[in-house]
Parts: structure tokens; C-alpha cells; sequence
């Protein structure tokens, strides 16, 4: 009988060794199922981002962010056919620059009306191409804000008016 309780023992051991590899196995088998659907996931969200860049990228219409402090930010190719500058030498620049002396104020007074909880803020303006020559816009401003909400500044797309030159 003595001999038998190693044994015993032994495949006692072997039975729970067993059982935690299974439920270990199990587990493991849920985690890459739950990494795969994360991934899956990722990968949807990336496409959509990609989506919507090339949609921005290839638009006819300038498409521009500023931050709360007036500089550029961001400029699509739209905004280098419509006002002449490309994106490396506008960005970090003042929107001032684009911007006809007449209408100078503009970009602070949609921010304003855009943190006093204004959606989108419309309006007909005037800018100022890199050669000089004004160019009449519809424009159409929104709030770009962090993920936390908190607005950080503007994207505005501009679309040559039809009542302009």
C-alpha cells in the first residue's frame, strides 16, 4: 500500500498540473480572441482615419486649422491651389497672413462665437492670395478640440464664393 501513495500522489499531481494547463490554455485562447477583436478594431478605425485624411487631402476646398493663438496649424492641398502658399511655408505662420486687412479681426471673433458654444460659425469673407490678389470666400468655421473636449482651436474650409471674383 506504501508503494501506491507515490503513485498515487504522483498522478494526483499530474491530474491538477493537467486541470491548470487547460484553464490556463482556456484563458489564453479568450486573450487572443480579445487581442484579435482589438486589433480588428484598430485596424477599422485606422482605415477610417485614412479615409478621412484623403478626403481632406484631395478636396478642392482649402481646409485650414489654426490654434487658440491664430497660427496655422494645418493646410490641405486645396489651400495651397486656392491661396498659393504650400503647407511648409504657411504652417506656423499667423492666419493673419491669408487674411485681408479689412477682415483682420475675423479669426478672433469666430473663435469667440465658436468657445460661447457656437457649432459652426458661417460667413462670407475676403482673403489675401500669395501674389496679393484677394480672393472672396464662403467660409465655414468649426471647433477643433482635444480629447478631453476642451476646444484648442479652429479648422475652417473655405470654398471660393460664387457672389466673389
Amino acid at each position: 500500500m506504501r508503494r501506491n501513495r507515490p503513485k498515487i500522489a504522483i498522478r494526483e499531481l499530474n491530474e491538477e498540473l493537467e486541470r491548470k494547463v487547460a484553464e490556463r490554455t482556456e484563458e489564453l485562447a479568450r486573450t487572443v480572441e480579445a487581442l484579435k477583436g482589438e486589433e480588428n478594431e484598430r485596424r477599422a478605425r485606422e482605415e477610417d482615419i485614412r479615409r478621412l485624411a484623403a478626403i481632406v487631402e484631395y478636396s478642392d476646398d482649402a481646409i485650414i486649422a489654426i490654434g487658440l493663438d491664430g497660427i496655422i496649424t494645418d493646410w490641405n492641398a486645396g489651400a495651397e491651389r486656392m491661396l498659393g502658399y504650400s503647407r511648409s511655408e504657411i504652417i506656423g505662420r499667423s492666419i493673419a497672413t491669408v487674411t485681408h486687412p479689412d477682415h483682420r479681426d475675423e479669426a478672433l471673433e469666430n473663435q469667440a462665437r465658436l468657445k460661447r458654444g457656437d457649432s459652426v460659425v458661417r460667413r462670407e469673407s475676403v482673403r489675401v492670395r500669395k501674389d496679393g490678389n484677394p480672393i472672396h470666400i464662403a467660409l465655414t468655421v468649426s471647433p477643433l478640440k482635444d480629447k478631453d473636449g476642451r476646444m484648442v482651436g479652429s479648422s475652417g474650409i473655405l470654398r471660393i464664393s460664387p457672389s466673389g471674383n
